[in-house]
């Protein structure tokens, strides 16, 4: 996975928060990247998806009016899981790793 897919932030500092528009910025990304050149994905396809406003895709991504809260952790890890991606939060930062396939027994 690229480097685009961490976010350093110490996580141990008093009063850290997790980096929640970076995390959904990133998985918005990755979504509409997923899209074709004849049906791209918009932020209109992800609000209908999660059956929010539009205006409330782009605030989540930029962080703008956080005052309504950052994005529901159910929408974030939808998103990862239909991408096959784990959020992983440690220490130094957070992470998006695509998850390996398990091998059958």
């Amino acid at each position: 996975m690229s480097p685009k897919n961490f976010h350093a932030v110490d996580l141990t500092a008093p009063g850290a928060d997790l980096p929640y528009a970076w995390l959904f910025a990133r998985l918005r990304d990755l979504w509409f990247s997923r899209g074709s050149k004849t049906t791209p994905h918009r932020n209109t396809d992800l609000a209908k998806k999660f059956g929010v406003p539009a205006q409330r895709i782009s605030q989540w991504a930029t962080g703008t009016d956080m005052t309504r809260g950052a994005p529901p952790w159910h929408i974030m890890v939808s998103l990862a899981e239909e991408m096959s991606l784990e959020i992983r939060i440690a220490a130094d930062g957070v992470r998006l790793v695509r998850r390996k396939k398990l091998k059958a027994a």
